[in-house]
C-alpha cells in the first residue's frame, strides 16, 4: 500500500552487473544523505490553426523518457572514491624506496620539493650531493622534512654540489586511487527505505542499470572566512538510467 506522506530513512547499495543486466554483488554505500529520482519525459505538441482565435493545443505526445539518479555520499570509501573520481583504487604497500635518483639542478633556499616516488609518512631519508667524495645532508642544516607529505624544504645548499641525490627513504602504506584514470561500469542501485511518517511501512526501489558521471565537486579542503568547515564533506552523484534491453522501463519502486 503507498502511504499518503512519505519520510525515507534507508540504505543505498550498489551492484556491478553483469550481462544480462542482473545485479551480481551488492555493497553498502555508507551513509547517503540524499538518493534521488528524476523522470523527464520530452513530448511532441501541435497547435491547431484559429481562424478567428487564439491557436489551440490538439496534441501532445511523449516521444522521449529519460530518468536521472542522484546520490550524495558522505563515507570516503575507496569504493565511493572510485566511483566520485572515475578513478581504480590500488593499495601501495610499506616499503623502502631504493632507486637512486637526483633532484633538478639549480635549487636555492626556500625552494620546495617532492621527493620521487611520491610517497608518503617517509623515515630514515638518506641524500647526499654530487662531489666526487659525497657529502651527506643533514636534517635541519640543509632541509627540512615534511614526513606525513614527502615534500623537502630547502635550508642551504653551503658546501653542497647540486644535484642533490635521494639514494633511499623508507614509507608508509598508502590507499591510492587515480583522478580520471578509468570509467567505472554501469551499475545497478537497490534503496532499502523505511517510511518515517508511517511507522512499519517500507519501501524499495531498484533502478536496473545507471551510468554515473563523476561527483559533481569533491572537496578537498573546504571552509570560509569564518575557518575551517564543521561537516564532512560530501560527494554529490548524478547518473542515467538505462533501460536493460526487452525491458520496457528501468526498474521498480515499490511499498510494503
Amino acid at each position: 500500500m503507498f502511504p499518503d506522506y512519505f519520510i525515507g530513512a534507508g540504505d543505498a547499495k550498489v551492484a556491478p552487473i553483469d550481462a544480462d543486466g542482473n545485479p551480481t554483488v551488492f555493497r553498502d554505500c555508507g551513509e547517503v544523505t540524499v538518493a534521488e529520482l528524476e523522470p523527464t519525459v520530452e513530448f511532441a505538441d501541435n497547435f491547431a490553426t484559429g481562424k478567428d482565435d487564439a491557436n489551440l493545443q490538439d496534441l501532445h505526445v511523449p516521444l522521449k523518457k529519460q530518468m536521472a539518479v542522484m546520490l550524495t555520499f558522505k563515507e570516503r570509501t575507496a569504493k565511493n572514491l572510485e566511483l566520485a573520481l572515475y578513478g581504480e583504487h590500488t593499495t601501495v604497500n610499506a616499503a623502502t624506496f631504493s632507486a637512486v635518483t637526483p633532484f633538478a639542478a639549480g635549487l636555492v633556499a626556500g625552494n620546495i620539493s617532492l621527493l620521487p616516488g611520491r610517497h608518503t609518512g617517509i623515515s630514515a631519508l638518506d641524500m647526499e650531493d654530487s662531489t666526487g667524495v659525497p657529502v651527506p645532508l643533514v636534517e635541519a642544516t640543509h632541509y627540512k622534512l615534511n614526513a606525513d607529505a614527502g615534500m623537502i624544504e630547502w635550508l642551504s645548499f653551503a658546501g653542497l654540489t647540486q644535484p642533490i641525490i635521494v639514494n633511499s627513504y623508507a614509507f608508509v602504506e598508502a590507499q591510492v586511487v587515480k583522478l580520471l584514470s578509468k570509467t567505472p561500469p554501469e551499475i545497478c542501485v537497490l534503496l532499502d527505505l523505511q517510511n518515517l511518517a508511517v511507522a512499519g511501512q517500507r519501501a524499495r526501489a531498484i533502478i536496473d542499470r545507471v551510468q554515473f558521471a563523476p561527483a559533481t565537486k569533491v572537496s578537498l579542503k573546504s571552509g570560509s572566512a569564518s575557518g575551517t568547515a564543521t561537516e564532512a564533506d560530501t560527494y554529490e552523484m548524478r547518473g542515467v538510467a538505462l533501460i536493460i534491453p526487452g525491458k520496457g522501463d528501468y526498474g521498480d519502486y515499490r511499498a510494503y
